[in-house]
């Protein structure tokens, strides 16, 4: 059935749309194939996910630290944000490099956890870089 008017066809059209429910190797998935199986972020490593997002920690605290360091505010802290940013950077690199994605486990709350958390820190840290309290 083409949905050609969604107004006048909508019940059919969402029919339609539920009923193709099958996954290419004819197990049912229980969601739509044109909804899920075109945006299916499940083919990516999750250990890329999650050293990308340890990396998006390192370098937000390395901004963090230049931002400080700029404007002459040194000190402990600064310095301290520095090494720790410097070492989630190369640490997230050396264990994406070396650890193997099949033996990599995580929960997926887990990694949107840590995900959900570096995009806030980085969005943090430049607001906090360009408009200075």
């Amino acid at each position: 059935m083409l949905c050609w008017n969604p107004l006048l066809q909508t019940y059919s059209c969402l029919k339609q749309l539920v009923d193709e429910t099958c996954i290419p190797n004819g197990e049912s998935s229980g969601y739509p194939n044109r909804l899920v199986m075109k945006h299916n972020v499940a083919t990516m490593e999750r250990l890329y996910l999650y050293q990308a997002s340890l990396a998006v920690w390192g370098l937000s605290f390395l901004l963090n630290a230049g931002s400080s360091f700029a404007t002459g505010d040194g000190g402990i802290v600064p310095l301290l944000f520095a090494v720790s940013g410097g070492a989630l950077v190369l640490g997230s690199g050396y264990e994406s490099l070396r650890t193997d994605p099949a033996e990599f486990t995580i929960s997926a709350g887990s990694l949107f956890l840590v995900i959900g958390t570096a995009f806030l820190i980085l969005i943090l840290t430049v607001l906090d870089v360009v408009f200075p309290l």
